[in-house]
Parts: C-alpha cells; structure tokens; sequence
C-alpha cells in the first residue's frame, strides 16, 4: 500500500492540468490506480485485467467512490492489444514474474499503446535468484 499512495508524487500526477489516463496492466485490486485517481481530479484510470478477475477489481474501485474515474477492461496481457491512446501505463509487479522475451513484448505493447509523450512506469521488487535468500 505505501508504493501506491507514493505513485502520485513519485510520477507529478498531483501537478497535473489537463486530462491524462493511466493504464495499470494487470492492476488487480486497482490499489495503485485508486490512489493516482484520488490524486488529482484530471486523471483518470484503466485497470486491465483478467475476466474472471473484473468483478472483484470493480468492486474495490465501487468501494473508493471512482466509478466514474476508473474503469476495468477485461483482457489477457498476455494475448490481447491494451487499450489505446494512454498517457501513462503501469506495470506493477508484472515483470519479475516472466522470462526477458516476455517481458520485452509487455514492454513494447505498453508503449504501443501510448499517446506521443506517454510514460511507462515499472514498479517491481528485485528479487534474487534464490528468493529464499531475497530481503
């Protein structure tokens, strides 16, 4: 919880004057697109994420009041295009789970997505080889 209520002054989206979305890829309970929203009344958000997953992320978004800020696109990030025309696409704790190939696709289909000037922001923890050895 402490990454995501530091999203906000971390990327200047406190700062913002003119209407930006952002996109947080596989965002599950939406805790980081919830917190950038709630930042700044000109932003936006897009969670992506897995069918089956949609009613739960729908309901913490409900329970945050952003309903009309933040909407749940189904998809797999895997197989399916992200929305267009982003002005930000998050990837959190997405990257340390897959092989470099896969990771360069995401990479690139988050910056496929985005409109001229657009950022793509990755917040993971670095994990060792041998997690059992990982702080």
């Amino acid at each position: 919880y402490c990454c995501a209520e530091s999203l906000p002054d971390a990327l200047g989206l406190r700062d913002l004057s003119e209407p930006k979305t952002l996109l947080d890829v596989g965002g599950g309970s939406a805790i980081y697109t919830i917190e950038a929203v709630k930042s700044n009344p000109n932003l936006s958000g897009v969670v992506f994420e897995l069918e089956n997953i949609k009613p739960l992320t729908e309901e913490f978004v409900e329970e945050a009041g952003l309903s009309d800020r933040i909407s749940v696109c189904p998809g797999d990030f895997f197989t399916e295009d992200f929305p267009k025309k982003m002005n930000y696409v998050l990837l959190s704790n997405i990257l340390h789970d897959w092989p470099d190939e896969t990771n360069l696709e995401l990479i690139e289909k988050s910056y496929n997505c985005l409109e001229p000037g657009g950022q793509v922001i990755i917040s993971e923890l670095l994990l060792d080889d041998d997690v059992k050895n990982s702080t």
